[in-house]
């Protein structure tokens, strides 16, 4: 028995992993870029294809897919569960085959504690760091490995 009264004991190995398993990891995004489809009125959706969420989802090794829930954050700011959809219709010129966007109800937006970090966009693949002294951009290839700094945002037909 502990100082405090109560008895600890260390959770089976099995129900950790489980545990671990049904948790949603959390990827930075900046809640600037809120989408509202015509079609319908009762979600918003994030886009996420910036810099902060691209070195989040290469450094947790997360590779978006179709329904995949994931907790979006802006540190110090508020936070939502979201689930993953790929669009082909969403387009802009950093990504011209279409958008992962993140479908949320607006009033699940909640505080978020959790506090900015540094972050350096590294490697999905081989974890090598980028470079900052040529500046980062969206075609930039790993010169190690020859993967795609965007390839956690590769389309489904892509992977």
């Amino acid at each position: 028995m502990h100082e405090d009264g109560f008895v600890r004991r260390a959770l089976p190995n099995r129900l950790c992993k489980v545990l671990a398993a049904t948790m949603t990891k959390h990827i930075y995004a900046d809640f600037n870029g809120i989408i509202r489809l015509e079609n319908d009125a009762t979600h918003e959706y994030l886009d996420i294809c910036g810099f902060g969420t691209i070195t989040d989802l290469n450094k947790l090794k997360v590779k978006l897919k179709e329904d995949m829930r994931l907790t979006f954050f802006e540190p110090n700011d508020v936070q939502v569960d979201a689930i993953m959809h790929f669009y082909p219709s969403v387009k802009d010129t950093n990504c011209p085959n279409g958008k992962w966007l993140g479908k949320y109800r607006p009033e699940n937006i909640i505080d978020s504690i959790l506090p900015n970090q540094k972050r350096e966009l590294c490697c999905f693949k081989c974890d090598n760091v980028f470079s900052k002294d040529k500046g980062l951009n969206f075609q930039m290839r790993c010169p190690n490995c020859n993967t795609e700094a965007t390839y956690a945002l590769l389309p489904p037909s892509c992977s």
